[in-house]
């Protein structure tokens, strides 16, 4: 890298960044009291409640909406989100949403005190010690000389560091373990329910799967649901939703443009296919595949419809389910047969808890066989581009590659931005789709909770994400970075790292102050929502397509939040003695999601499912991970720099940090996640199980089909209404309009809509 580009790339970074966030934050005042339904989704949702019966939980409960609401007024959206506390979005919103701005609002403030201490301390310590790095180098490890007795003072700070984060650990997991006694305490599905997966052979029924729980626990079993598969009912289920969907869109076209849509069955168009009218043709495929499923399922012919070696298991009690999860009922081995904790019925991962256990084997390889793929052969590639362009001056020196010259003395501004500003970008852009082609993958493991799914989804993102943006950059870094020693002595990396690691600082701060500034801009903003939405306004027009408009981006991701969160936390740690900038740049990166993340928790989104917060444990393993990878590098940086004493005592540190993490695996992962006695045991104010849930957990495809036909105009259609009273959808301020429809005859069921909508809406 150039002499000065990499601090004039880290001021390009904030600057670009600041005007970003400045542009995008004005657009979010301008829009966000305009766009109700984006930015107060949950009130939406609430005023709507009666078009959504499909978000009423299993207690017959509709998501609230979070008061007080922002006000009108500029930055008012940021007073009403500092007033709510977190037992209110505990009981409001989720344990999920608690758990993870519990997670956003620590970092703030462990960064803020130990970056503060460290700048105090450090900077000095390494401003002083010579000009040996040019820039913002002067303010990490890579300005001092080997063999300085200035590495013993950053031994006495790393020393303390390490004390204060245990400390800070221990705090986070028993206020996770607090929170999930107290999710496991609630009258909910999620707490009296077990999946129990690779039944044996023997076990053929419900009765059977009861009487094996009943001996071991007499009297508490309330239901069991035996899990199915039929592709047949899969196909007439997406054939009927289709001619459902289009029968709708016939409708609206009669209803808003006075005529009645026709096509032909068949795709010639001679005379031997004549047009038929198409209301009438979806309306009898729409009766005759209603008709046919109801068969189907009725007849529950083995051939038809296959039985899983899974079973849906619920209790009379919370005890009961909680001891039944860690308990072996049957008496095939081990490794055959599994239970496992369900969450809400919503949550019930039907592609997983049909798998047997070695399609899960063989998709857990899958899994694995991809994450290989793409950190050999995209993560490598994206690392050594982004570290490319940071390192031009160097690179251009390459005779194959002289035709960057013009580039590297171009100007001095245009070389900072390019090696400064450009390569966090290019390696952010370039990592998102590695993720969710991973989350995919994850999906279709023979894992039967939701939650289970996230938690595996959160590691595998973090661990593409950690090798990516840190292991692969600091090495591809290093190597550009000294490209001449490289060439003349490729086995020279190991030595290089002693000054390539600490270098690597400039390019970490500008990937945090990039995510700080852009991505908390966007997702504030909501722009992509606003315009998708927009765009698919203008595509789709019934009632049920428009929800699925409404519904684009309503859900917060707390699987990739907390992977992109432990990544640039664990960054964080492991440079917080080595570079005293990133942690400060952490705090606020930290500082300025927190309340983005609670402000789009509280208004902006909402999530079916409250997993009760358990990837939380996930974000406490990877603090540990951290803190190994950070006293690792200790010890070879000091090792490096021919500081061995530093480096001998350094080993100390892993003593504490080893102890704490057995300590809490042994003493918090069960109680965590099953709770303790005092809470799940009989108590004042418990209550058996809601019988209703015993059919909740049935097999999607068994579920009775909506009978009947709806008028369109049967459909209630959503209200936006903004504060000023003005309808979004019409204009108006009107509050009751009246449609007349034209051919279309009375039907019976008029409360179809409101009995039930299909959940797996396709627009």
């Amino acid at each position: 890298m150039a002499t000065d580009s990499a601090t004039a790339g880290l001021v390009y970074t904030a600057a670009i960044g600041i005007i970003v966030f400045a542009v995008l934050y004005l657009i979010f005042e301008l829009i966000r009291n305009r766009h109700p339904e984006i930015f107060q989704y949950r009130k939406f949702l609430s005023e709507n409640s009666g078009k959504y019966p499909e978000l009423v939980d299993e207690n017959g409960n509709f998501p609230e909406f979070v008061k007080p609401l922002p006000s009108r007024k500029f930055l008012g959206w940021l007073g009403a989100t500092k007033q709510i506390k977190d037992d209110e979005i505990a009981s409001t919103i989720s344990f999920d949403a608690v758990m993870m701005l519990t997670a956003i609002r620590n970092k703030t403030i462990f960064f803020f005190s130990t970056g503060l201490f460290a700048a105090a301390v450090l900077i000095p310590t390494y401003a002083t010690a010579g000009d040996r790095s040019p820039g913002v180098g002067r303010l990490s490890m890579s300005n001092l000389e080997t063999n300085s007795w200035r590495f013993w003072l950053v031994f006495v700070v790393d020393f303390l560091f390490v004390y204060i984060f245990l400390f800070y650990i221990m705090r986070e997991i028993r206020e996770y373990t607090n929170r999930r006694e107290q999710y496991r305490a609630q009258n909910i599905g999620a707490n009296y329910v077990i999946a129990v997966q690779d039944l044996p052979k023997e076990v053929t029924s419900a009765e059977d799967v009861r009487i094996a729980f009943e001996a071991a626990f007499p009297g508490e079993v309330e239901g069991v649901q035996m899990v199915y598969d039929s592709k047949l009912l899969k196909k007439k289920i997406v054939q009927y939703t289709k001619a459902k969907n289009s029968r709708e869109k016939c409708e609206w076209t009669i209803l808003n443009k006075d005529k009645r849509p026709q096509h032909r069955e068949k795709m010639c168009t001679c005379c031997c296919s004549q047009p038929v009218d198409s209301f009438e043709y979806y309306s009898e495929q729409q009766s005759r595949l209603e008709e046919e499923i109801a068969s189907i399922q009725d007849a529950m012919d083995d051939k038809q419809i296959k039985r899983c070696p899974s079973a849906i298991v619920i209790f009379r009690s919370k005890k009961a389910a909680a001891a039944a999860s860690q308990v072996q009922v049957f008496t095939t081995p081990a490794d055959r047969f599994k239970i496992t904790r369900l969450d809400s019925f919503k949550a019930v991962h039907w592609p997983g808890i049909r798998k047997t256990r070695y399609a899960d084997i063989a998709f857990k390889i899958h899994t694995w066989a991809w994450m290989v793929v793409f950190l050999v052969f995209w993560g490598i590639v994206v690392a050594f581009v982004a570290q490319a362009i940071a390192n031009l001056s160097n690179v251009g020196e390459i005779p194959a590659l002289a035709w960057l010259e013009p580039l590297v003395t171009a100007s001095p501004v245009l070389l900072g931005f390019l090696e400064g500003f450009l390569p966090p970008i290019v390696v952010l852009v370039l990592t998102i789709i590695p993720p969710i082609l991973i989350g995919i993958f994850v999906s279709m493991e023979g894992i039967p909770n939701g939650g289970l799914m996230n938690n595996k989804q959160r590691t595998m993102i973090f661990i593409f994400l950690f090798f990516v943006r840190f292991i692969y950059v600091v090495l591809a870094g290093t190597a550009l970075t000294h490209l001449n020693t490289m060439l003349e002595n490729p086995t020279a990396i190991v030595d290089l790292l002693a000054a390539g690691i600490p270098e690597q600082a400039g390019f970490f701060l500008n990937l945090l102050l990039a995510s700080c500034f852009i991505g908390n801009a966007l997702a504030l903003s909501q722009v992509v929502r606003l315009v998708v939405q927009k765009i698919l306004k203008m595509l789709f027009k019934t009632p049920r397509q428009k929800k699925a408009v409404y519904a684009f981006g309503a859900a917060f991701g707390y699987a990739g939040m907390y992977g992109a969160g432990a990544l640039n936390s664990a960054i964080a740690i492991i440079y917080s003695t080595i570079s005293p900038l990133v942690p400060l740049a952490a705090c606020l990166y930290f500082l300025i999601t927190y309340f983005v993340a609670k402000h789009n928790i509280c208004y902006t989104t909402h999530n079916a499912v409250d997993n009760g917060g358990s990837m939380f444990y996930g974000h406490v393993q990877v603090n540990f991970v951290a803190l190994y990878i950070k006293q690792l590098c200790m010890i070879g940086l000091f090792g490096l720099n021919k500081a061995p004493a530093p480096a001998a005592v350094s080993v100390i540190n892993l003593i504490p940090i080893i102890y704490c993490h057995i300590y809490v695996i042994k003493r918090f992962q069960r109680l965590s996640w099953e709770g303790s006695f005092q809470y799940v045991g009989p108590k004042s104010g418990d209550m058996d199980v809601n019988p209703d849930y015993v059919g909740k957990y049935i097999t999607p495809e068994l579920r009775k089909v909506p009978h009947g036909i709806p008028q369109l105009r049967d459909i209630p259609e959503l209200k936006v209404i903004r504060e000023d009273g003005q309808d979004m959808e019409t204009g108006v301020t009107t509050t009751t309009t009246t449609t007349t429809t034209k051919g279309i005859e009375q039907h019976e069921n008029q409360e179809f809509y409101d009995a039930q909508i299909n959940t797996n809406i396709e627009t």
